[in-house]
């Protein structure tokens, strides 16, 4: 977990990255997540989570980076990922 970034608002009390690459991490994806409106770096690579991408995350407008690699996500790629100017994807095929 990390708070980054000059460009991210109130330093002292925001979430820029989660980074859980090759933790292990099982579950789904929760919704609950795109409560955090300084997130940029979604990283929950090499895992074994499953299910939907939450159509929640869509709100996180500063979103830069959603790594999903390695993991047993299902469905579509919800439609608000691609109204998002800068945005990187990896896991999805």
């Amino acid at each position: 977990m990390a708070c980054w970034g000059g460009d991210t608002p109130d330093l002292n009390s925001c979430i820029d990255q989660l980074d859980f690459d090759n933790y292990g991490l099982s579950g789904e994806l929760i919704p609950g997540l795109s409560s955090l409106d300084s997130l940029r770096f979604l990283i929950p690579e090499q895992g074994t989570i499953s299910g939907p991408i939450p159509s929640q995350y869509g709100d996180l407008d500063r979103r830069l980076m959603l790594d999903i690699d390695f993991n047993q996500i299902l469905g579509h790629i919800p439609e608000d990922f691609f109204r998002l100017d800068q945005f990187e994807a990896a896991g999805f095929e």
